[in-house]
């Protein structure tokens, strides 16, 4: 537990963090935009949007910016989103079966049977019926992943080399902070 005079210091510090950081992105092209809504448009309805929507809509933005710029990277690879974000979750997660990723990734069943096929017939991974349960599928990568992830690592870099390169390291840590105890209450909704 701290004093109060950490908890000040904290506080103040966290605040001209925060200041920084809208200071940097306010001399970016996504953030030259009007801030409030009213000064966003004078339709009938330009103050139904909040700052709080424009910044979900930011995030979002900055969410799908990046995942096209990084499937242009990996083009050459043969490789969608879906099958990307498999091999990263079995990756992460040796043996994890076919319904589990499936979960993971909210994809429908047929969705995660087509792509794990894709997958299959690419020689990416193998399916292996599960020891304890005939029913499940376990996927396991197969060695031609070693080949593909030094340029999906590359690929990751360099996007997030170009979005976090306006930040300084101390900005990440708090944006990264900030956006991990809002990832933790989303459980709450």
């Amino acid at each position: 537990m701290t004093d109060d005079g950490s908890a000040n210091t904290l506080l103040t510090s966290r605040k001209s963090i925060m200041n920084r950081i809208s200071a940097t992105l306010k001399d970016t092209d996504v953030m030259n935009k009007p801030r409030t809504a009213t000064e966003r448009g004078t339709t009938p309805f330009a103050d139904a949007i909040t700052d709080a929507d424009h910044a979900f809509f930011l995030m979002d933005e900055i969410n799908r910016s990046a995942r096209a710029a990084f499937e242009q990277r990996i083009h050459g690879l043969g490789l969608n989103r879906t099958q990307w974000r498999i091999i990263t979750q079995i990756a992460r997660n040796p043996l994890v079966s076919q319904t589990e990723l499936g979960t993971i990734l909210e994809l429908k069943k047929a969705t995660i049977g087509l792509a794990i096929s894709s997958l299959e017939n690419a020689g990416y991974i193998n399916r292996l019926r599960s020891p304890d349960d005939q029913r499940v599928w376990q996927i396991v990568l197969l060695p031609k992943v070693k080949t593909a992830l030094p340029v999906l690592r590359d690929a990751a870099d360099d996007v997030y080399k170009h979005l976090w390169g306006i930040l300084s390291k101390e900005q990440q840590d708090f944006l990264i902070e900030t956006l991990e105890r809002m990832a933790a209450r989303t459980s709450e909704l």
